[in-house]
């Protein structure tokens, strides 16, 4: 069993990507593998707003226990 988590951007729709995703496994697999594509969870696209007050006092909170600036490799 594999457990994947896909993360989907602006205009991409979870059916679509799951039945791509689907479409290149079947097409990959060697015969003899078992394949069974289950979605668990489905949610829409979420942005994260890095002004928000909420994420400003995660940002203090990392701060604080670290003791060094937040990176951040996306913004």
């Amino acid at each position: 069993m594999i457990h994947l988590n896909f993360r989907l951007v602006k205009n991409q729709h979870i059916d679509d990507v799951m039945k791509a995703f689907d479409q290149r496994v079947k097409a990959t697999l060697p015969e003899y593998v078992d394949y069974e594509l289950i979605v668990c969870d489905k949610a829409a696209p979420s942005k994260v707003v890095l002004t928000s007050k909420y994420h400003k006092k995660a940002e203090t909170i990392l701060k604080a226990l670290r003791e060094k600036e937040v990176f951040y490799k996306y913004s």
